[in-house]
Parts: structure tokens; sequence; C-alpha cells
């Protein structure tokens, strides 16, 4: 492993607002690891030590970054004590292309500090000393380690095996089921080779068909987990899946290995040295109605598992991302919503608008006249352009949005308007707290910013200069001009006090869950954890294979009629008042198995 540190010297900022003696000592840096300027392995953490403990509340997507071309760079942020922690997002796929990290690359850490608000703090309240950038580079893919060593035991691999079974217990498997094997380390992806694993058929298990010999399948195996740290929802580091090329009849089997495989950890070293081919793993194959109990478990650590799905009587869409929980980002420019509900139609002479809800219904059109100048409609809930909304000046120059900081020293948007206000300058731009969509047309001659804190969902078309095309926030459409610029020196910053005027509610539904498995279930316990802040969260079940349909949504999914799979829908509801501090759900479990004497969906 990589030893090398790095001190930092940072010079403590004047705090002219306050009397010395009431002064905090600001937080300072004492080191960062890797060094600056080091070529950093493509799944290589960064570690950064403070003098002081660190809030882990003040860790945000606003405060703490890693960026390449000034794009955020996927991973996941840990706080223990004095150290904060990067961990790029793992790779899964044997090009190492998947990861965090790009490789070859410049990258840049951005610590955000004094004089920002919204800056790194201390647990007793100081902020970060002044913003710090750390620039290093990710190391090449090419022959060679490239991966950084996460051995427990730098001398030899974690054996693979088994989820959940007693040692030598056979691995109890419905036909069509995913074989799985986990191992208590990370894997390198490039080593992964199908071929050097098949099933043969176990002639020592009861059940198994006579006269069946050698192999019977090849697998093809796939990486689906390969985590640094031991996943609560598989207690493993890294997970197999391995899917049979033939159907596998019900009976006894062994999953076997070469006896020299490619397979290696982080280290280099082998899965296993043998010198004969081994049996990794016996399985069984039960006969229908018979089945392993499991859990499915939601912790939103990535987006996998989320559905884009949109919730048909939610405002916008609750935010899933790899940050551990189901959130609320409600853009502070998205307004007080002072003029409640407001619906566009006819022209236009007022540029600014402040809406709970804002929509252009369908055939009508809502034109903005020359003298318009900055055009901002903005809604705490959804903003739906289901019409047309135009706007056309008589040959007028193009005013560009340019001056909007960069990924080291980014403006938050909220500032970015109020600059651009002041100084006149001629934008259209359209700001949902919820989901922003279009169905219908938006049509203008000058820069479009979109922002949603919910999902941008474009149904419709919009026509502007591709160049002049912003989208801040998650989603996109078909009909652009072109590939929106996400304004990388732009921040969606949240409002510090709640301006809601009502209830908004904010949701996200899963895809259908279990996904390894396809049969009837019998549903156990369910737990979930989260904190209600300004508001309240609700948890509810529907069918796979059914519309979305409030009336269809049960508290348990023992209460479904039918038989398959199920979607988790969260539905996060924030209350007007008090300092903005949404609800949020850090995770969700369910208990299933697959019950004794009942057949199975097909």
């Amino acid at each position: 492993m990589r030893k090398a540190t790095v001190p930092l010297l940072i010079l403590t900022c004047l705090w002219s607002c306050s009397r010395p003696e009431e002064q905090l000592r600001p937080l300072v840096v004492l080191e960062i690891t890797p060094p600056g300027g080091a070529r950093v392995y493509l799944n290589e953490p960064l570690v950064v030590t403070f003098d002081q403990e660190v809030d882990l509340a003040s860790i945000t997507r606003q405060s703490a970054r890693v960026l390449s071309e000034g794009t955020a760079i996927p991973g996941r942020w840990e706080v223990d004590g004095v150290h904060l922690t990067f961990w790029p997002k793992p790779i899964l796929r044997s090009d190492r292309m998947d990861g965090g990290y790009r490789p070859g690359l410049r990258h840049s850490l951005v610590l955000t500090g004094f004089p920002r608000p919204d800056g790194i703090r201390a647990q007793g309240g100081a902020h970060l000393a002044q913003t710090l950038r750390h620039d290093f580079v990710a190391k090449e893919i090419r022959p060679g380690p490239s991966l950084f060593d996460l051995s427990m035991d730098p001398g030899r691999c974690e054996p693979l095996r088994p989820p959940g079974t007693a040692p030598g217990a056979p691995l109890l498997l419905q036909r069509g089921e995913a074989i799985v094997l986990v191992c208590d380390e990370p894997l390198d992806p490039s080593s992964l080779v199908s071929e050097e694993f098949w099933i043969e058929a176990d002639i020592s298990a009861p059940g198994t068909q006579q006269g069946v010999l050698g192999r019977v399948a090849g697998l093809h195996a796939r990486l689906v987990q390969n985590n640094h740290f031991q996943s609560l929802a598989t207690g493993s580091c890294a997970r197999i899946q391995f899917w049979p090329d033939a159907r596998l009849s019900e009976g006894g089997y062994l999953l076997r290995g070469v006896p020299q495989p490619s397979l290696m950890d982080m280290g280099g070293n082998l899965a296993w040295s043998e010198a004969e081919p081994i049996t990794l793993a016996r399985l069984r194959i039960l006969p229908r109605g018979f089945g392993p109990d499991s859990t499915i478990r939601l912790e939103f650590l990535d987006a996998h598992g989320k559905s884009p799905q949109r919730i048909p009587w939610a405002d916008g869409t609750a935010t899933w991302s790899d940050r551990g929980e189901l959130s609320v980002a409600l853009p502070a420019a998205s307004g007080d919503g002072h003029e409640g509900v407001v619906v566009l139609t006819g022209e236009q002479t007022q540029g600014q608008r402040e809406a709970i809800q804002l929509t252009v219904p369908a055939g009508s059109k809502a034109e903005f006249l020359d003298n318009a100048g900055l055009v901002i409609l903005r809604s705490q809930g959804s903003l739906r352009i289901d019409g047309s909304l135009l706007r056309q000046r008589q040959g007028q120059a193009v005013d560009p949005v340019q001056d909007h900081g960069s990924p080291d020293q980014p403006v938050l948007l909220s500032v970015l308007l109020d600059q651009a206000l002041a100084s006149g300058r001629e934008w259209t731009v359209l700001i949902a707290g919820g989901d922003l969509i279009i169905t219908g047309e938006v049509q203008v001659d000058t820069p479009l910013i979109l922002v949603a804190g919910g999902r941008v969902r474009i149904n419709g078309s919009v026509r502007c200069k591709s160049e002049h095309l912003h989208l801040l926030g998650e989603g996109g459409g078909l009909d652009l001009p072109g590939i929106p610029s996400s304004l990388p020196g732009v921040l969606v910053d949240q409002p510090h006090l709640n301006p809601l005027q009502k209830p908004l509610l904010f949701a996200a539904i899963s895809s259908p869950l279990p996904r390894e498995v396809s049969q009837r279930y019998d549903w156990g316990r369910l737990v979930v954890g989260g904190r209600e802040g300004t508001g309240r969260w609700r948890v509810g079940f529907l069918p796979a294979d059914v519309a979305l349909e409030r009336e269809l949504v049960v508290r348990h999914p023992g209460l479904l009629q039918g038989e398959g799979s199920v979607r988790v829908l969260v539905e996060l509801e924030v209350l007007p008042g008090g300092v903005w501090d949404p609800p949020a759900l850090d995770f969700l479990r369910l208990d299933w198995e697959a019950p004794e004497g009942l057949p199975f969906a097909r």
C-alpha cells in the first residue's frame, strides 16, 4: 500500500466578525494522502487528516468534491474522527473503465472552507480555514498493477464462498436463480474469466439423475459488487454471479474451478492454487415449492435498484444518490412561492414569477415580449410546460452564460441569478423545486437554464442554440438541440430556512425486487430507518407488473395479491416552517422466503 503523505501549510484567515476571545480556532488540514501531483491507483482512497474532529453533517456535495474536467467523480465519503476519506466508485468491469476515477486524467479534490457558510466544519463548529484544492492524476490502464492493494492479508487472497451457508452445506437454489459466491476482500475485475468455471453433477447428492457424469454446464461470471468494505446488505466485499449456459434440473451439483485461476485480489494474490480442479461450492437445485430465506436491503449507496419512473401524484422525485440516503434536494433558487399556483397563457410582460406550482396548460401559448429581460420562472413544486413557452426577440445578440465561477471556486446558483438580475442579463431560466416536466415545447433565442431539485423530464421539445442550453439536476430528454452543459462552475444550493408555502411530496420507486429469482414469496419482517426532520416519510409496496396508481399501494407486501416481485415506493413529505431539514430514509430491509408447496410463477 502507498505510505507517502504530504504535509500542508494552511494560512489561517482573519476572522474579523468577532472579538479574538470569542473566535474558534479554525479547522486546519494537516496532510493529504496520496500527495499532490501523485499518480493515483484507480481504486485508491484519498485520506484527509485535520487537526480537529470533523462534523459529519458538514460533508455534502457542495463542501467536499472530487472533480475531473469539471465533472464530479462518483464515490463515497467516510468520516472517522479527524480523518475524511473519499473512496471512488468501485470497479466492476474487466476493462476497469467503470470506476470513479478517469484513467490517465487529472483530478482535483476540492474542500470548501471559509468564508463559505456551507463549508467543512469541525464538531466544535469551527470552519475550515480556507478552500483547498489538491490535484492528482489517475493511473492509466496498461499492463501491470493499476489497482490499490486493499488485501486484509497481503500474502494471500480471501477464499470464495457461498453466502450465508454453513461450511460444507449445499447452496439451495431455484431453477433459473443465479449462483452467487462472495469474497471478504475486493477482487481484480480484469482477472475474472468465465471459462475457468463450470458445473458438474454431484453424484453423491440425493435426487441427482443417475448416469450424469462430468461437466453439465458452462458458466457466465459477472462481478456485481466490489466494495472496499463489507456491505451490510451482503456481509461481504466482492460478489460474483454465475449463470449456467444450460438449464439445470433438480438435484445436486458442484461449482468447479481450474487448478490455477486467473482470478486474483487487488494485491495480485491468486484466489487459489491447486494441482487439480477444485470444488468452490456444492449446489442443490430445489423442487418447485421449496426455497431459501433471503432479504431485500436498500441502503441507497448507489443507483442500483432505482427506477427513473415518475410518481404521478408527487411534486418531485426524491434524490437517490450514492450518499447512503434517500432525500430531498430543493434548490434555494426555486423561490418563496408567494404567488401561489400560477398558470401562464398569452403575452407575458412580467419576467419574474415565484409560484408554489407553475404550468403552461396544453393547447395554450405563453409568449414573453422583447423587453422581458431576465426571465426566471420559479416553482417550489413541479413546473410543467404542457403547451408552448416562447421567447423570440427581434435581432438581438445572445447574452451567453459565462461568468459563473469554476469547478474549484464555484458560485452558488442563487448568487449567480442575483448577479444576473442586477446586471440585466437576458437569459431564460426555469427552476422547479420538484420535477421540471416539458411535454409541450420550449422555444427561445436566449440562453436556457433548466434546473430541478427532482428530475428534468423532457418528453416534448426544446428549441434553442445547442451551445446555450444548460441543465442542472438529473434527467433530460431525446428532443434536445444538443448535449446540455451542466455548468460545472455552478452549485445548486439548498435553503437555510424552510421557504415552503405548503407541504410538498417527493417520491421514488425501486426497480422490481428481488432481482435474482422469479417466484412467489412469503414476505416477512420489514425494518426501515431514517429521520423525519421537518416532515415525514412513508414506505409502500406495489406489484412489479401493475400501473403506478396510489390506490394499489400497500404498507406491507404481504397484503398484495398474486405472485412475483414487488417495487418499493418511498414518499418524503416536507412541511413548511422552521429551518430546512427535510426527511430522509437511510435503509430498508425486508425478509422473504419461497413458501413450501406452492407453484412458482413462470
